[in-house]
């Protein structure tokens, strides 16, 4: 004896409420753990394009730079900080900076 949609729907509607809960629970859990299996296919697909993409990607990056400078190397090439003989604490700092000073220290 087979049941149509119709007829399922009219004996659950007929169960008690914790009988229906049972079935809506159930029926969430499935539909949830299929949108979420296709969804970690997707992600697997996207994730496998960009890794076989990336070394074409790089090499566009290089091309678009120009040969220009790493850090490191801009790094390398550069001088410390030069530093004052005479430290000046903060508030000297702040008042030259106030009356228009160069930020060296006064003497």
């Amino acid at each position: 004896m087979e049941f149509s949609l119709q007829e399922k729907i009219e004996a659950l509607r007929r169960e008690p409420e914790h009988v229906r809960r049972r079935y809506v629970l159930i029926s969430v859990s499935f539909s949830m753990i299929l949108i979420i299996g296709i969804w970690l296919l997707s992600v697997q697909d996207s994730v496998t394009t960009a890794a076989n993409s990336l070394p074409e990607a790089l090499e566009q990056g290089r091309e678009l730079t120009g040969g220009a400078p790493s850090l490191n190397e801009l790094f390398q090439g550069s001088s410390p900080l030069r530093l004052e003989e005479k430290p000046i604490n903060g508030s000297e700092f702040f008042n030259q900076q106030m009356n228009g000073g160069t930020g060296m220290p006064t003497q």
